[in-house]
């Protein structure tokens, strides 16, 4: 039974990778419904990677050459890596990425690592399972969110870029708390702020293009009206100091709490993306 249910599984994200694969070439796209949620093979559905924020401890261990934790180091996102082992519907096989999340002077070239090594790492989960592409879940908060959304960016210094394999196989990017967050773009959550932009400017407009370029023609949640659904979505609170550049008395606790208090949202949105087609 056991070997049944896993057969089972990695058909259903086989079937759900190939007609993402087919349907992206017409700009449409989605993921087939699975039974599980936790994963212990990388191969059984798909793969989610948690970034965490500046100054977050790191992880312990060294796995997928060196790339991502053994254990721990997920930082702003572990609530919602909590979610979804608890009350999740997919399997998916949990890794932290390794890399500095460095703040003040080093803030930009630890993005830098970071989108390299995140790029690096996507592109290698897509070949460990030969002929079946695992569905590939990103969590970034504050600081990780800006590693998340510059791996789907073209980078022109010679650093590595996704494969086309690779961004067929991204099936949610979760952005939270982004310093580079940009207002009223078509991949922001609902209720994110429409008049505040990240502390450290917005992202530049031809990258913003090539993340709104993850999409797929479906129903949008929460469903009933046909539309693009956004592979990226953005959470940012009009009160947080570093994704809204608010002043407020509680911009930083805003902040620091904005990981947690998306969880839930952010749990639901990438449920709804990786069992809906």
């Amino acid at each position: 039974m056991r070997d049944e249910r896993a057969s089972r599984s990695r058909w259903s994200g086989l079937v759900a990778t190939l007609c993402a694969a087919l349907l992206m070439c017409f700009g449409v796209g989605g993921a087939a419904p699975a039974n599980a949620v936790a994963a212990n093979n990388m191969c059984d559905y798909g793969v989610f990677i948690g970034i965490r924020g500046t100054d977050t401890p790191a992880g312990a261990g060294a796995i997928h050459g060196g790339r991502a934790y053994n254990s721990g180091g997920y930082g702003g996102v572990e609530v919602l890596r909590s979610h979804l082992i608890n009350f999740g519907t997919v399997p998916l096989y949990f890794v932290a990425l390794n890399y500095p999340a460095s703040g003040g002077a080093s803030f930009f070239g630890s993005v830098r690592q970071g989108r390299n090594t995140l790029v690096d790492e996507i592109n290698w989960l897509v070949e460990q399972c030969g002929s079946y592409t695992p569905a590939i879940v990103i969590v970034g908060y504050s600081q990780g969110g800006a590693v998340a959304l510059a791996a789907l960016t073209t980078a022109y210094d010679g650093s590595p870029n996704l494969a086309a394999r690779a961004r067929v196989a991204i099936m949610a990017v979760a952005d939270i708390a982004d310093p580079y967050y940009v207002p009223n773009k078509a991949y922001n959550a609902p209720n994110s702020t429409t008049t505040g932009w990240g502390r450290l400017g917005g992202i530049l407009t031809e990258q913003q293009e090539e993340i709104a370029s993850y999409r797929y023609w479906g129903w949008p949640p929460p469903g009933g009206t046909q539309g693009w659904v956004y592979k990226v979505r953005s959470w940012c609170s009009t009160d947080d100091y570093w994704c809204a550049g608010s002043d407020g008395p509680n911009a930083a606790e805003v902040h620091a709490n904005a990981g947690t208090d998306n969880a839930w949202d952010a749990k639901e949105w990438i449920q709804y993306l990786t069992t809906s087609f």
